[in-house]
């Protein structure tokens, strides 16, 4: 009796295996634009170099930090001496530090003039109010559309005569509300988060720019992976950012 139980047993497992769910469907997203020579680099930082062998292999890679899509670390300022923690560097992080949760915030229409949008609290709020609010240690992913400019440097930089990137970013108020709600990181696809030097929480945040593909994920359920070199000392890094979310 026992052997036709296991048997029953084991081919209900396996029918089990052999049928999944359709919630375990997933689709994968790449958020990283190619590093190309060609591509944009903000003002007075070394423009990208790739030098190649005869046939076109690359073999010595010269490029700015702030090339391509990149994290930047912001760590918080000590509340009693005002001095930041200059060793909180990307060799530091944990797979999970760079493994998070992601919410989607789509502000193309609002983008589209002008350039230059200041993302306000109130773009915040308005997407909280049908999604529910922003919940602590999240990812905020900021989808303006600006990285169809990409393959354009000065469309894409869009500067000023004063060399200000004319570009959507964050207002300070929105850092303010995001403070207040403990996320763990901002993204945008942009080369700008804000044109204020952002201050950040207690747990200091990670901050993504030059992200693009942000359309293809939904306002929630998505989880970022954050590929950085580990560079010793370095407050930032190029990096490899995908996203997995629900087919």
């Amino acid at each position: 009796m026992w052997v036709v139980v296991l048997m029953t047993l084991g081919m209900v497992l396996l029918g089990a295996c052999a049928a999944p769910s359709p919630s375990l469907h997933l689709r994968y997203v790449d958020l990283s634009h190619t590093l190309t020579q060609d591509m944009p680099h903000l003002p007075n930082t070394t423009a990208t170099h790739i030098e190649r062998t005869r046939d076109g292999t690359p073999h010595t890679l010269t490029l700015a930090l702030n090339n391509g899509t990149t994290l930047h670390l912001l760590a918080a300022p000590d509340p009693v001496t005002g001095a930041v923690d200059r060793g909180w560097t990307v060799e530091r992080l944990s797979p999970r530090d760079l493994t998070l949760p992601a919410v989607v915030l789509d502000l193309r229409e609002q983008a589209q003039d002008p350039p230059a949008y200041p993302i306000t609290a109130a773009d915040v709020q308005a997407w909280e109010q049908q999604h529910g609010q922003i919940p602590a240690d999240a990812l905020v992913l900021f989808l303006t559309g600006w990285d169809v400019h990409w393959g354009d440097p000065a469309a894409y930089l869009n500067l000023a005569p004063e060399q200000q990137l004319g570009v959507p970013h964050l207002h300070p108020t929105t850092l303010d509300l995001l403070r207040r709600r403990k996320v763990r990181g901002i993204g945008i696809d942009s080369p700008l988060i804000s044109h204020e030097p952002p201050r950040a929480p207690p747990n200091g945040w990670l901050l993504l720019t030059n992200l693009t593909r942000l359309e293809q994920l939904p306002a929630t359920g998505t989880t970022v992976w954050i590929g950085v070199l580990k560079l010793q000392g370095s407050p930032a890094s190029p990096a490899m950012v995908r996203a997995v979310r629900p087919e």
